[in-house]
């Protein structure tokens, strides 16, 4: 389809082709809905010239420019957008360049295809792969890519059937796959109830789609299952988690009880990993060991002999042992337990550091602290043992215990002399997560260094300093003067005491100076005290030298022994101290280039230094956890990107955008060589210009305070000078207008991409997302409120200065959180204002907050208010009074009314973060809402007849009593019930003819009111100015004379006590709703053959309405007319071959006798309801001839003689209903019709014809003594009911291949059952599937029933296992006895179920249930089984019917009747941890209140229960069906 041709639907309501849609430019391909917006392509990135659509045999939906076929040039495609269906040569992962992320989506549920939270994404941090996701949580991975598929699929298949793609660059990340053979098709679905991907074949020979494999494949596949250190073993015996050798469980009780507190799958998670795919393994060993925060390394890609390096950081977790080549080996990094002289790590952990934690001892007896300063009497170090794995990052973070209340359990493993080598117990991800966070407040300096002046003071040492001030790093420059005589002066040891970092620079003659070696010894001592890092560089001599003292240190010691001033004990312990310091890893520069160590050794200071400068207070920061991690990908950050990447924050005021802008600066800023952060771009730009942001950014970016910028010309130029190698780190906040961004280039419109190094990174915080997508930034990221918990935990810190809430207010805190929605700054003010209130003062204060909002809140909020243009603050205030979370088309429809652009004007406020719109429905937040509200009041707040909008019902009941003119009044909603209408006597109407500007009225609810003579006053007229009229219950028996309706677009006036609208005949040019349903005084309508744009007229229960007039039939746009009850109704006017109308009931209609021929001639009808039209004799053949019908109401018409009707059903092949006895009956492209009970029709099903593509059939109480064969045949029949009709015998029901659904219920006169389908293939989306029999009391082989009750349970265990949407299946039949099949039998009415053994066997399938029970009385309506919990109860119904329409008295068999029913493993798993929050127990109880009728109860005999597994079905498999 090419640009300038569309698709439009039949009756011209839908139109598919290019538009440019809103006010953008770009040519998208829009699908609309009588001119209103219904869906388009979201091209935002490319301009397309000659648009042409074009779709492809991959599936895929594209738009590319006329004669283009490059895929790279595609404008757009549906590929970039997966739902929950992943194709050949789709991809998952990330579009670098634009930061749109691939990913596949599950549907809600088969029925809705809207998005659901178990997603397939592929992970950014640092070496990507994939994750299931379940929400927020992870619930499976599919391990690294290895090079040539993900390790942790074990039955991998590259390069047989499938051929798998990994790209991984500077443009994308992704991942597909595509088809060796072109015959096969494939495709892989996620689904939501599983939380499963599958992967399904198209078989052709059966012309069906076959499962050929699942993920999650197994039991240890479940992501976080065996905690920290656990290794997950699968066999066919037995799966269980183990720990690694020399670990033991956490909790040995938990372990044993198949609790392993967390997960382990496939090779260690990466979240904290790095990787290089430049280098081999043994340089990958050699950097790993240099680092000791390093646990394990491996290649990265294990194609040929293997290449490319990946680090593991941290603890590893989620390992898996495989039983196939499918992993990867992975090599462990140990530190072996040296001799006291062999220090090789730098990683300490001394007595001091250790004082708040607890240690446990081999015999499990506490070390307390006078214990451990017995055991540490002399200096000791912790290192790893070699069969252990530790790392040293939480060994180096235990100084920071104190700000966590958290306490690690340890093992002591050995003792060698004063060596220990522990095992950590427990570890917490959060201490690990806060290495960077360290407390270097505490420090004055963030540098020290130890160096010998004379040597390097004006050469290495001097470019260092400058090098780590120009970075912002404090560090300490000793004057000359200080180093006099020979003890360190005080300053110099309040230096060394308050760093954070030392460098020591060991040069040729620094052993010389005593000066510096009792400077090192102090360095040490301090060390030693509270663990810092030391990091020693050797400038010109070797570090073997250092360590042994030879050389020139040799003969420096020489001097130093000769000398009476020093002794030997201090000279011992410098040369101790020389030793351990030149063993730990440093900088060897000697023939290498001087200003690429000094970056190097700064960099690393920066790495270990972190985010110092955290000025933003602990509180302020709940909840960002998750922005951190979604930005982290947007930005990516951790990648290796040469590219500028670009961001923009955006949300509503006050959402968090600076707090989240300033903690991501704090936190990554160290990680770039400039970095700036504006705080306040709009303030800096009205106060000083454009020239006084520039002199702002190169100030911060370059570190130098007095610039002088001639002028933005010249500005503009060093900027792009000065700026154009550094890699930058730059966060604008708080930008406004445009013209704040263009100034920065010159006018530009590249966003400082050309003027930055590469890797830099730009983030805008807007709250208007136009002016970041003017600009072009690479993705946005809304900032959307706090969760429950995390609002709760913040109103907790500022409410009660805690973490927890104080009992007393739980429910006050409910309504406060309920009141803020999630928004921050709202919870920050009120939450503080609260702060050590009693409860009387919070009530008080919530009441005052529901009537005035804090001024603080306002004030931020009304900034993007006051920024909007007169009409779009009209819109603003429409929303926030009356339309949130209203329909998208209806608003559009009543702003258009308005006079206003709504697609224009509701994409601004979508800018501004004002609301959020999808395809369905407009939302606002409450805040917002409110400052609508306020906005409204502010200027009369006590006079609201002077206010331009009404929605609150004191307000309104105010200006209708007052009798004041209120001609400011534009609109008035009163949609809310409320008591208040109960307590007045009567409400003035005839104030409302004062209102000469109102445009809608809408009062709903009123019948609310139990009063008769609510009203007073008299209407004498209403506003010409209306075009939405809805009030419910009009008291008066006809609009105003004076009233012209010419602008009305709706005309609602349901239970009214119209009689007449007008006299005469009044234009409708607008007209599209007219609903005067109810309205029982409704005699006649007026003439409406003018109302050109009527799609809907509602006349539902209009009793006295004789005749609906033709002009009704003359509206060309009808699409829905509802007579439903027009009891007096005695005929329908001819109808025209130029009507679209899709829905006609007619339902109730009790006179009419005939339909009119002419219904043949609406060719759209899709809906025909006559039920209960009970005088109706005879239709017309020409309803034949209606192909877009799809479903059809014949229920209730008795007198309804015309058969043929029934025979010829099969020409209508769009019929989708057809219901004959009460009951509707849903199914796809066939015929179906079900019977009411009557003697009569037992004659015509034998000579029916065979219906072949019938999916369900009723023919339920017909009374019917005889099934023809032929229903045995009918291969697409999924339902079939047959109950409580005559026959003794059935015919073979054994071809029924589909059937899913028996129902034989009240069947008194069956004697023997039929052959059913040896096999169920799929439920094919079918929700009620079973067997039922019951209540016939004449079967003779009851043992037969039963067999066939257990076969078809087993079959449906097969079934709902393979079938991915469905997880239960119930068996009614009569049986007295629990098959032996069922191993748990249990006697009386309730057992306790032990899930806990199961639950982690990626063998077991599902739960079988077994019940006995009896019906003691004849006669019933309902029948219910529960299960329950505590205050957790789920029911599952027994779908015993008894068709209360049914003129038949039911006597009931009081035999013993057996239950069955089989729950899925997705669905128990989902149960217990959805519903009780906890694993494996369930209580099922089944007594008077369990298995229950309307007036009586059954009693249930007996239970039996089986975990069903695998096995089973395999055994059940070969029983019955064979191979």
């Amino acid at each position: 389809m090419s640009d300038g041709e569309t698709l439009v639907s039949k009756g011209g309501k839908f139109e598919f082709g290019f538009f440019s849609p809103g006010n953008s430019h770009k040519r998208n391909l829009v699908l609309t809905k009588n001119e209103s917006l219904v869906w388009y392509t979201n091209n935002s990135h490319n301009q397309a010239q000659n648009p042409v659509a074009e779709l492809l045999d991959s599936g895929n939906l594209v738009i590319r420019n006329d004669g283009e076929t490059n895929p790279e040039a595609y404008l757009w495609q549906s590929f970039d957008y997966p739902s929950d269906t992943f194709l050949p040569g789709m991809k998952l992962g990330w579009n670098l360049r634009i930061g749109h992320e691939w990913k596949q989506t599950a549907w809600k549920s088969p029925d809705d295809p809207s998005p659901g939270d178990v997603y397939r994404v592929l992970e950014l941090y640092n070496y990507p792969e994939f994750y299931v996701m379940k929400g927020t949580k992870k619930a499976y991975r599919f391990g690294p890519w290895n090079g040539l598929y993900f390790s942790g699929l074990s039955d991998f298949e590259n390069g047989t059937m499938y051929s798998f793609c990994y790209v991984s660059n500077k443009h994308e990340i992704s991942f597909t796959y595509s088809i060796a053979n072109d015959s096969f098709i494939a495709r892989s679905v996620a689904n939501q109830t599983a939380i499963t991907i599958y992967r399904y074949m198209w078989v052709v020979g059966e012309q069906d789609w076959k499962m050929s494999r699942s993920f999650p494949q197994e039991f240890c596949d479940t992501y976080s299952l065996c905690g920290a250190y656990g290794n997950c073993v699968s066999s066919t015996q037995r799966q269980a988690c183990q720990c690694l050798k020399g670990f033991s469980p956490k909790s040995p009780e938990a372990w044993n009880s198949s609790d392993w507190s967390g997960g382990c799958l496939k090779v260690p998670d990466t979240t904290h990993t790095w990787w290089d795919e430049s280098i081999g393994l043994e340089e990958c060993r050699v950097k790993c060991l240099n680092s000791c925060s390093c646990m394990a390394y491996s290649n990265s890609d294990i194609r040929g002999e293997g290449s490319g390096c990946v680090m593991w950081f941290g603890d590893l977790i989620d390992m898996k042992q495989l039983q196939t080549e499918a992993g990867r080996p992975m090599l462990v990094l140990i530190l072996e337990v040296q001799q006291q002289t062999q220090h090789v790590t730098s990683c300490m952990v001394t007595k001091s550091s250790l004082k708040n934690i607890i240690f446990i001892l081999t015999n499990g007896s506490p070390l307390n602290e006078e214990k451990l300063e017995n055991l540490a009497k002399e200096e000791w170090q912790l290192h790893i043992s070699v069969e252990y794995f530790h790392a040293c990052i939480p060994l180096r973070s235990l100084c920071l215990l104190k700000r966590f209340d958290q306490q690690l359990n340890f093992k002591i493993i050995y003792n060698f002399n004063k060596y220990f080598a522990i095992e950590m117990a427990s570890t917490s991800n959060a201490i690990i997560q806060c290495t960077s966070s360290s407390s270097s407040s505490s420090f004055e300096y963030d540098v020290f260094v130890s160096f010998r002046g004379e040597d390097t003071r004006n050469s290495f040492t001097g470019f260092l300093f400058e090098a780590l001030k120009k970075q912002g790093i404090e560090a300490f420059k000793d004057d000359k003067d200080i180093r006099k005589g020979e003890s360190i002066a005080p300053e110099l040891i309040r230096a060394i005491e308050g760093s954070h970092v030392f460098l020591v620079v060991f040069s040729k003659d620094y052993a010389s100076s005593t000066w510096c070696l009792r400077e090192l010894a102090h360095i040490w001592d301090c060390i030693q005290k509270s663990p810092r890092h030391l990091l020693p560089i050797f400038y010109d001599v070797d570090p073997s030298q250092v360590r042994k003292q030879s050389g020139d240190y040799e003969k420096a010691f020489a001097q130093h022994q000769q000398s009476s001033r020093f002794e030997d004990k201090e000279i011992k312990t410098w040369r101790e101290v020389l030793n351990d310091v030149g063993n730990l890893s440093g900088w060897d520069i000697k023939n290498k280039q001087q200003h690429a160590v000094i970056e190097e050794i700064v960099q690393q200071i920066k790495n270990i230094l972190g985010c110092k400068f955290s000025t933003l207070p602990y509180d302020n920061l709940v909840g960002m956890e998750s922005h951190f991690a979604t930005l982290s990908k947007l930005i990516c950050l951790g990648l290796v990107n040469d590219d500028v990447r670009v961001v923009g924050i955006t949300g509503m005021g006050g959402i968090g955008k600076s707090t989240l802008g300033q903690a991501l600066y704090e936190r990554i800023s160290h990680q770039f060589n400039s970095r700036c952060y504006i705080d306040d771009v709009s303030k800096l730009y009205q106060g000083y210009g454009t020239l006084g942001v520039q002199k702002e950014l190169l100030s911060q970016s370059l570190n130098e305070k007095n610039l002088k910028i001639c002028n933005v010309s010249n500005g503009t130029l060093l900027v792009w000078e000065r700026l154009s190698n550094a890699k930058a780190l730059i966060i604008l906040d708080n930008v406004d207008q445009d013209k704040q961004l263009d100034m920065f280039t010159g006018g530009r419109n590249d966003l400082l991409r050309k003027c930055l190094g590469k890797g830099s990174i730009v983030i805008i915080i807007s709250r208007d997302q136009q002016i970041l997508k003017a600009h072009g930034v690479d993705v946005i990221y809304r900032v959307e409120p706090l969760n429950d918990n995390d609002a709760l935990g913040l109103f907790c810190k500022k409410a009660f200065k805690n973490n927890y809430m104080m009992s007393d207010f739980e429910k006050l805190t409910s309504d406060v959180l309920s009141h803020c929605q999630g928004h921050p700054l709202a919870i920050e003010v009120l939450g503080s204002s609260l702060f050590d209130k009693d409860v009387l003062h919070w009530r008080s204060a919530l009441a005052l907050l529901r009537e005035n909002k804090s001024k603080s809140i306002m004030n931020v909020l009304r900034i993007s208010f006051d920024q909007l243009e007169d009409t779009h603050k009209e819109i603003f205030l429409d929303i926030a009074c009356f339309f949130n979370h209203y329909p998208v088309k209806y608003v559009k429809e009543v702003l258009d009314f308005r006079g206003f652009n709504p697609e224009y004007g509701l994409q601004v406020l979508v800018d501004k973060s004002l609301i959020t719109m999808d395809s369905r429905q407009i939302q606002m937040h409450d805040l917002l809402c409110d400052l609508g509200k306020y906005i409204v009041r502010e200027k009369s707040p006590r006079k609201p007849w002077k206010w331009s909008r009404l929605w609150d019902v004191k307000d309104i009941l105010k200006v209708m009593s007052d009798n004041k003119a209120a001609d400011n009044v534009e609109a008035i909603f009163l949609i809310e019930k409320s008591d208040i209408l109960r307590t007045i006597s009567t409400m003035r109407v005839d104030v409302l003819s004062t209102m000469s500007c109102l445009k809608l009225l809408k009062l709903d609810h009123l019948d609310f009111n139990v009063k008769i003579n609510f009203f007073s006053g008299t209407l004498v007229k209403l506003s010409n100015e209306l075009g939405y009229l809805g009030w419910e219950k009009y008291p008066f028996e006809c609009l105003p004379p004076s009233f012209e309706p010419d602008k009305l677009v709706e005309l609602i006036l349901p239970k009214s006590n119209i009689k007449q609208l007008w006299e005469g005949t009044k234009p409708l040019p607008n007209l599209r709703r007219l609903d005067l349903s109810g309205s029982k005084n409704l005699i006649k309508m007026p003439y409406i053959g003018d109302a050109l744009y009527l799609e809907s007229l509602d006349l539902e229960g209009c009793i006295q309405l004789e005749e609906i007039g033709l002009s009704i039939v003359l509206s060309p746009k009808l699409t829905s007319l509802n007579l439903r009850n027009c009891k007096s109704l005695i005929k329908l006017p001819q109808f025209g071959e130029d009507l679209i109308l899709e829905k006609l009931l007619l339902g109730g209609c009790q006179k009419l006798r005939h339909i009119d021929p002419s219904i043949g001639l609406l060719k759209k009808l899709r809906r025909l309801n006559l039920k209960n039209c009970k005088n109706l004799v005879s239709l017309p053949n020409s309803i034949l001839g209606l192909n877009s019908l799809e479903d059809l109401n014949l229920s209730g018409c008795s007198k309804l003689y015309n058969t043929e009707l029934l025979y010829e059903l099969r020409d209508a092949e769009q019929l989708k209903k057809i219901d004959i006895d009460g009951a509707p009956i849903h199914f796809q492209s066939t015929s179906s019709y079900s019977r009411e009970h009557k003697k009569s029709v037992s004659c015509l099903m034998p000579s029916s014809p065979i219906f072949p593509c019938m999916l369900k059939l009723d023919l339920s109480f017909c009374n019917l003594v005889e099934i023809p064969d032929a229903i045995g045949i009918m291969c697409c029949l999924q339902r079939l009911d047959l109950s409580g009709n005559n026959f003794a015998t059935l015919p073979n029901l054994k071809k029924l291949s589909k059937l899913v659904c028996l129902k034989l219920q009240h069947c008194k006169q069956l004697k023997s059952l039929p052959e059913l389908p040896s096999r169920i293939y799929n439920f094919d989306r079918l929700r009620q599937a079973g067997l039922y029999i019951f209540n016939c009391p004449e079967l003779v082989d009851r043992e037969r029933c039963t067999d066939m009750a257990f076969s078809w349970t087993m079959q449906s265990c097969q079934v709902l296992y393979l079938c991915p949407f469905y997880h239960v299946s119930r068996v009614v039949s009569p049986g007295s006895e629990i098959p032996r099949w069922f191993n748990n039998e249990h006697e009386g009415n309730c057992v306790s179920l032990d899930a806990s053994p199961v639950m982690h066997d990626h063998n077991w399938i599902g739960v079988a249930f077994c019940a006995i029970f009896v019906v003691p009385h004849e006669t019933l309506s309902a029948m219910s089984f529960s299960e329950t919990e505590g205050n957790y109860p789920d029911y599952n119904d027994i779908p015993v019917d008894f068709y209360e329409d049914v003129d038949l008295e039911l006597v009931l068999d009081k035999s013993d009747h057996m239950w069955l029913f089989f729950v899925g493993r997705g669905r128990f798993i989902e149960y217990f941890h959805l519903k009780h929050k906890y694993l494996g127990r369930l209580l099922l109880k089944c007594d008077n209140e369990g298995i229950r009728f309307k007036e009586s109860y059954a009693e249930v005999k007996k239970y039996g229960y089986r975990w069903v597994y695998k096995g089973d079905i395999e055994w059940s498999a070969r029983k019955h069906w064979g191979n």
